[in-house]
């Protein structure tokens, strides 16, 4: 299945010649199929710089890689401190919005994102706040599918944890000024 799930598999064999034992004829399996999808979000604000207390749009940009489609994908934006949010639509696929005002968070979900498809694009319309500062909005992005980016660094940085752990040993050895030790641990 391409949003992942179970495959089950029968195979049966005949033969024009008399079988004397037919249970041993058929076969069957389960398999798991796990659905893989590289995620990726982006946001863009406009107008860049934008006046105080004045309209801004944040424009997320959302893609998947794939193979797989995500099944529930859902893209989290907190908005800045000071913003007052004015609203929520899709420029592209059927995303559905929601805003959490105790959070200052808005929350956006369709239930297949397809892999190997144009952007989609979400727009999050907020007023700047009142006084002039700097603010940063943030976006996030899951879904049920295994983001096989995530799940890659998470193997590389695994796979790091010795090295990593060796590093450390010799950065102790060296600020406990044991050169000895230290020589010994590089070369051994």
């Amino acid at each position: 299945p391409p949003a992942g799930g179970p495959l089950y598999n029968v195979g049966h064999v005949t033969s024009s010649v008399v079988d004397r034992n037919l249970t041993n004829n058929s076969a069957q399996t389960w398999t798991t199929v796990i659905a893989r999808a590289d995620l990726s979000v982006d946001l863009t604000d406009l107008p860049d710089p934008v006046y105080a207390g004045m309209p801004l749009t944040y424009t997320i940009q959302v893609d998947n890689y794939g193979p797989s489609v995500a099944a529930n994908a859902r893209v989290t934006s907190t908005l800045p401190a000071g913003t007052v949010f004015l609203g929520a639509t899709a420029g592209s696929g059927n995303w559905a919005c929601a805003y959490d005002s105790n959070l200052h968070v808005v929350i956006c979900s369709i239930p297949v994102l397809t892999n190997g498809g144009p952007s989609q694009e979400i727009h999050l319309r907020i007023i700047a706040p009142a006084s002039p500062s700097t603010i940063s909005g943030s976006v996030s992005i899951g879904s049920n599918a295994l983001d096989t980016a995530l799940a890659k660094t998470k193997e590389v940085i695994k796979a790091l944890e010795p090295a990593f752990a060796k590093i450390k040993e010799w950065f102790g050895l060296i600020k406990a000024g044991d050169w000895n030790g230290l020589v010994k641990s590089v070369f051994s």
